[in-house]
């Protein structure tokens, strides 16, 4: 991904109950520490870990972004944002 450009993700065709993750990483190539907190629309079924946080100048952060339905349930133009 690039800095300001939006970024779809897919999770496919899944069962209830089955856990989808997909892994971002951010990497921190500027001069100072970068302080950051996930904007997203309320939804149950969709966590981000971590939610909140700082990227210390020259190092990288690993988020998981993970749907779990635990019922039927649609998912569709679902935005979260930096």
């Amino acid at each position: 991904m690039v800095s300001g450009e939006p970024h779809k993700f897919e999770y496919g065709d899944f069962f209830i109950n089955e856990r989808k993750s997909k892994k971002v990483v951010i990497q921190n190539n500027g001069e100072f520490n970068f302080d950051f907190v996930w904007k997203r629309q309320a939804n149950k079924y969709i966590s981000i870990v971590p939610e909140t946080g700082s990227v210390p100048k020259g190092d990288e952060i690993e988020f998981e972004i993970t749907y779990l339905p635990i019922g039927e349930h649609h998912l569709k133009n679902y935005k979260l944002q930096l």
